[in-house]
C-alpha cells in the first residue's frame, strides 16, 4: 500500500516546515485580497470577546467549570463552593508556555474534589504528560505520568489514584513511530510512575486499547477493550481488586458504556440489536453468572446522550436534529420530559447515581447559550448562567424547519435561519 504522505507526520522536520510555509504563503496571497476581510475580522472579534462558560461539574464540596472572558487563548478552570460564591482560578493553561504551544488536553477531577489529574500537550502532539494538582493548596504535586496517548484519567472511587493507558516509550522518533501494545496502569497519588501498578495488558493483541470506569461504590471496575478504530468494544468486569477481569462481552459486537450501579445491578447504554440505542441492565448473580435485561427499549429516535443521576435515567434523543430529553426511573418507566422554552440543542446532565443536582446547557441557531441547574429529585430547573453577545438581538432572527425528500424518499430536516 502506498503511503506518500507519511513524511508529513513529523511536523518538526525541515521538509514539513518548508511545506507549511509554502502553503501559508499561497493561502495568504488569496485571503489578503478580500475587500471584506477587515469588516469580517472586526465583526468576529466583537463576538469572540464575549464570555463563555462550560457546563459545571460537582465534585465533593466544589463546583468546577471552564471560563473564558473572550480574550484568553485557553479557557481557565475555576471553582466555587456554591452557585453564588466567588470563583477562584484552579488551572490557567495560558501560563503553561509563553508562546501558547502547550495546551491543556484532558482533565479528570477526583470524586472527593481534592485532586485534579490533567494532561498537557506540546505543539498539538498526541503524546500527553499527566500532572496532579492538589485543589486545596493549589499546588502541582511531583506526580508525573509520561508516554500516554488517547487516555482518560479514571479515578478510583476513594480518590486514592487514577488509571491511565501508556504506550511503550518510542525508541526513535516519538512523533512518527507507530504505537502499539498499550498497557493499563494505576497511579497512586504521591508515588512515582515507576511504582505504578500494571492492571491489564495483552501483548499478543498489539492493536487492542483500554479504558476503564469504576463504580461509585468501588465494587466494580469496568474495562472497555477497543481494537483499532472500531466503534464497538469488548466488556470485561473485575468484581474486586483480588480478582481477574472476567469477559462479559468477548467480541466486538456493539458499543457498551457504563452508566452506574446499585448493588449487583449494573446499567449500560448499548446499540446491540438497537441501532438507535437502548439502556440495558446487567444482573450479576452470586455465582458470577450474568443476566441481561432491556430497561429502556429502542425507539425511532436515536439516543444522543445518556446519564444516571439521582436514581433517574436522563435520555437525550435527537428529533429532526434537535434535542428531546426524557426522564425514566430505574425500571425504565417514563417519568416526564424536559420542557424547554424553544427547540434547540441540549447537552450536559453530568453526574452520578447519588447526586441530587446537575447542570445542562441549551442553545439554538439564534439563541446564545444558557446553562441551567436542575434538582433531580423534583426535576425543577432554573437559569444559572447565560451568554451575553454585544450588538446582538436574537429577536432579529427566526428559524424555520423545512423537510426535503432524498432519493429514497427519506425526509431530510433543514433549518433555515
Amino acid at each position: 500500500m502506498e503511503d506518500p504522505y507519511r513524511w508529513l507526520e513529523d511536523f518538526t522536520s525541515e521538509e514539513v516546515e518548508a511545506w507549511v510555509g509554502l502553503q501559508n504563503n499561497l493561502s495568504q496571497r488569496y485571503l489578503t485580497k478580500n475587500k471584506y476581510r477587515k469588516k469580517i475580522k472586526e465583526n468576529l472579534e466583537s463576538i469572540w470577546v464575549s464570555n463563555s462558560k462550560s457546563i459545571p461539574q460537582i465534585r465533593g464540596s466544589n463546583i468546577f467549570y471552564f471560563f473564558n472572558e473572550g480574550s484568553w487563548q485557553q479557557s481557565k478552570l475555576l471553582k466555587q463552593e456554591c452557585d453564588t460564591c466567588l470563583s477562584e482560578v484552579v488551572i490557567d493553561p495560558n501560563k503553561f508556555s509563553t508562546d501558547g504551544t502547550v495546551s491543556l488536553s484532558n482533565l479528570s477531577i477526583s470524586p472527593n474534589g481534592k485532586f485534579i489529574a490533567y494532561s498537557i500537550s506540546d505543539g498539538g502532539s498526541d503524546w500527553k504528560t499527566w500532572k496532579v494538582l492538589e485543589v486545596d493548596s493549589n499546588q502541582v504535586l511531583e506526580d508525573t505520568i509520561k508516554w500516554t496517548k488517547f487516555s482518560s484519567g479514571s479515578w478510583e472511587s476513594d480518590s486514592s489514584g487514577f488509571y491511565y493507558q501508556k504506550y511503550p516509550e518510542p525508541k526513535d522518533v516519538a512523533l512518527s513511530e507507530i504505537n502499539r501494545s498499550p498497557k493499563l496502569y494505576f497511579h497512586k497519588i504521591g508515588t512515582s510512575q515507576e511504582e505504578d501498578l500494571l492492571v491489564y495488558d495483552q501483548p499478543e493483541k498489539p492493536n487492542w486499547s483500554w479504558n476503564i470506569d469504576v463504580s461509585e461504590d468501588g465494587k466494580y471496575r469496568i474495562l472497555y477493550v477497543g481494537e483499532g478504530t472500531d466503534e464497538s468494544n469488548r466488556l470485561y468486569i473485575q468484581f474486586d481488586k483480588d480478582h481477574s477481569f472476567i469477559p462479559v462481552i468477548a467480541e466486538l459486537e456493539a458499543t457498551y458504556i457504563f452508566l452506574g450501579n446499585k448493588g449487583s445491578d449494573l446499567w449500560f447504554f448499548t446499540n446491540k440489536n438497537a441501532p438507535n440505542g437502548k439502556i440495558v441492565k446487567l444482573k450479576i448473580n452470586k455465582n458470577e453468572s450474568f443476566l441481561w435485561e432491556d430497561v429502556i427499549n429502542e425507539i425511532t429516535l436515536p439516543i444522543s446522550g445518556f446519564s444516571l443521576i439521582n436514581n433517574k435515567f436522563v435520555i437525550e434523543y435527537l428529533k429532526d436534529s434537535q434535542s428531546k430529553v426524557s426522564f425514566f426511573n430505574l425500571e425504565g418507566e417514563f417519568i416526564s420530559g424536559l420542557d424547554l422554552p424553544s427547540k434547540g440543542s441540549v447537552s450536559g446532565f453530568n453526574g452520578k447515581i447519588s447526586d441530587r443536582y446537575t447542570y445542562f446547557s441549551f442553545t439554538n441557531y439564534v439563541t446564545p447559550t444558557k446553562i441551567y441547574k436542575m434538582d433531580m429529585e423534583t426535576l425543577i430547573f432554573e437559569e444559572y448562567w447565560k451568554e451575553s453577545l454585544p450588538n446582538y438581538n436574537s429577536s432579529d432572527f427566526f428559524t424555520e424547519l423545512r423537510f426535503f425528500d432524498s432519493k429514497n424518499g427519506t425526509k431530510i430536516p433543514l433549518h433555515v435561519t
